[in-house]
């Protein structure tokens, strides 16, 4: 059949736009996640810039966007997108010509300043004989031309859709893929100077008027997950969720079963104990494939089907001292594997001097706090320190959300830092003296720019336990921190082992239990050859994995050393809390922190601050054949180089004897 004429198509065309405009709610409403741009009565949310010399722009007719032909200009989105698919329907009068912008600037030449999709009835005899592939329909003008061609001819409806996701674009018209662009593999340089707005991230969408007649309807969005961020799902079993891997091809994720490992943890504040979420097992399907999947506390993201999965969230752990908000079984943080979870380029660690294993104050995201009231499942990681000492760093580049004024907040003094990929990274305990002054909401900073120094604040006043806390959100959401910060502490130290002897663990007096160090973390490219546990008792043994029984209540720091095919080695700590059968009592409690953390030569002073509770007869063993009985603050000097194991330890004074310990390295 020929073209009709466009007068005849252009009045059915206005019946049949009403007619849809009455059942489209139903529609959209199947399209999960899409909202309208266009209101269908008039072009609020809209904003219309450089217009032709008649001033006319675009019309509302009949539920359409209509660019006349004596009308045109660049129509443009109000608000601006990231990542999204961008779905819509068009008609070209013959020879009609057009463009969608995309991550737009409200200014210059958006083919070049921007991006532009063309819209172009490129069949017209007009265009014959010199019209370039990349001016084609679905070309990402003068960058990539179309694969193929699915445009109807001129007066016929079209369906379009865009994916943009980080540098892929994709478009598909009429359910037809005929560009699949990937703007990272564009290696010409003329091209890059030519498009910087090939590199923009962020931007506006809109319509590209050229003078002719083209109709627009139907027009609507879903956001997508910035691709360098983890993408989020929250399911229950046996629901499935949609993501998108680095070549923009959706991947389904289902959960069919989830197992949780529970401890028991005695709180205080009920003289109660109660069964703790210290980890789950977790079944799943990858687009059909079964896998399984772990989750406890330092756990780096699994490879499974060629995505890195993350559990961040378990029913079982949302309550505590610190709910989430997590109302389904689990919240999974999943990123393609060929994509860091996080750009170690992205991080820097927030205390330049620390050392991994430099206290025994350590917690960790999903870990179980100790020595708390209530059960505290952690909802960032924290690292000791003398308070008062070591600068405070951003992490990232990014903007100030929260900052406390010079007297601090009364509360934790938290500094919240949104990064520029949207992750919002909160530092909290640092004392208000030492806070930066003159940053306020909405300053931009750097990544390494100094915001306080370690600090003990909490409720406002001091705490016994001075730590540097991390936490992240996306979008109000807790992520893992863990690998933000393993990330982050290889970039400033990459040659060095992260041993992880497993933080803290609970159970009775008189069971077993399973030693794991196999989350210890080499340097890339490096393995590690030899794990052996140094444990309270003088007893050792070897492997990544061993079991030991406890019978006596109290808690012991078992000791990890690592050694890996390079010859490095590291230290690493469990502590072990055992229970009676019907406690009356919390588990004994001690922290260890020192400073400085690095640069220790033979007759550094090495000054060691400690907090104990639970225990009597306490006393200090440096790890060199001296010891001392228990101050709150001790100065020490090395004669010689070396790892030394500090020991803190106190006899039972209602809960068992408690032995504390952690690793100082003399140069």
């Amino acid at each position: 059949m020929g073209v009709r004429p466009w007068s005849i198509i252009s009045n059915v065309g206005r019946i049949l736009t009403a007619l849809l405009l009455i059942i489209a709610p139903a529609v959209f409403a199947a399209e999960n996640g899409f909202t309208s741009l266009f209101n269908g009565t008039d072009l609020r949310g809209w904003v219309l810039v450089h217009k032709t010399k008649t001033g006319k722009g675009y019309i509302v007719r009949d539920g359409m966007i209509v660019c006349p032909r004596d009308g045109g200009g660049n129509l443009l989105t109000v608000r601006e997108f990231s990542n999204f698919i961008f779905r819509f329907e068009f008609r070209l009068e013959p020879g009609g010509n057009n463009g969608v912008a995309i991550r737009a600037p409200i200014a210059g030449d958006i083919a070049y300043s921007g991006m532009e999709i063309q819209i172009l009835d490129h069949n017209h005899p007009k265009y014959r004989g010199w019209l370039k592939p990349w001016q084609r329909h679905g070309a990402v003008y003068n960058i990539v031309p179309p694969q193929r061609d699915a445009l109807k001819p001129a007066g016929e409806w079209n369906e379009e859709e865009i994916l943009v996701l980080g540098p892929h674009i994709r478009v598909t018209l009429n359910g037809v893929v005929i560009n699949d662009a990937d703007l990272s593999q564009v290696t010409d340089p003329k091209i890059i100077a030519k498009h910087p707005g090939m590199r923009r991230t962020k931007g506006r969408i809109g319509f590209l008027g050229h003078g002719s007649l083209v109709e627009f309807r139907n027009i609507r969005i879903k956001e997508l997950p910035d691709p360098a961020n983890p993408q989020v799902c929250e399911l229950n079993q046996g629901e499935t969720c949609q993501v998108w891997d680095a070549a923009a091809l959706p991947r389904k994720i289902k959960l069919l079963s989830v197992k949780e490992r529970t401890e028991p943890y005695f709180e205080a504040a009920g003289s109660r104990v109660v069964d703790a979420v210290a980890g789950a097992a977790l079944e799943i399907e990858i687009d059909g494939r079964p896998f399984a999947l772990e989750a406890g506390p330092y756990t780096m993201p699994q490879e499974l089907g060629g995505l890195r999965i993350l559990v961040s969230g378990l029913r079982g752990a949302a309550g505590g001292i610190v709910p989430d908000p997590l109302e389904k079984d689990v919240r999974l943080e999943i990123q393609d594997a060929s994509l860091p979870f996080y750009a170690r380029k992205r991080l820097v660690f927030p205390v330049a001097d620390e050392r991994w294993a430099a206290s025994s104050y350590r917690n960790t995201f999903l870990g179980l706090a100790p020595g708390q009231p209530r059960i505290y499942y952690h909802r960032g990681e924290d690292f000791g320190h003398v308070p008062d000492r070591d600068d405070v760093v951003t992490m990232t580049d990014g903007s100030v959300a929260t900052i406390p004024g010079p007297h601090g907040d009364g509360a934790s003094n938290s500094v919240v830092i949104r990064d520029l990929k949207g992750v919002a990274i909160r530092y909290a305990h640092m004392n208000a003296l030492h806070l930066r002054r003159g940053l306020q909401p909405g300053d931009e900073v750097r990544c390494g720019e100094r915001l306080g120094k370690t600090g003990n604040t909490w409720q406002g006043l001091p705490s016994e336990d001075p730590h540097l806390h991390i936490e992240a959100k996306l979008h109000g959401t807790f992520l893992n921190s863990f690998p933000l910060v393993v990330e982050a502490y290889r970039r400033v130290h990459p040659d060095e082992i992260l041993a992880v002897a497993g933080g803290v663990r609970y159970l009775y007096a008189g069971e077993e239990i399973e030693l794991d160090g196999s989350r210890t973390l080499p340097p890339r490219g490096r393995k590690i050859v030899t794990w052996e546990w140094l444990f309270t008792d003088g007893a050792r043994a070897s492997g990544a994995h061993v079991r030991r029984r406890y019978s006596r209540p109290g808690v012991y720091s078992e000791a990890l050393h690592v050694i890996d095919d390079k010859g490095a080695e590291a230290w690493g700590f469990l502590q072990v809390n055992v229970l009676p059968r019907r406690p009356q009592h919390q588990p004994p409690y001690a922290l260890i922190n020192y400073y400085p953390v690095r640069g220790i030569r033979p007759g550094t002073p090495v000054r060691v601050e400690s907090a104990v509770r639970g225990m009597k007869d306490v006393q200090v063993d440096f790890g060199d054949g001296t010891a001392v009985p228990w101050k709150d603050r001790l100065t020490h000097r090395y004669q010689r180089p070396g790892t030394y194991l500090v020991t803190l330890s106190g006899e039972d004074a209602g809960a068992g004897p408690g032995i504390f310990r952690t690793a100082v390295v003399v140069e």
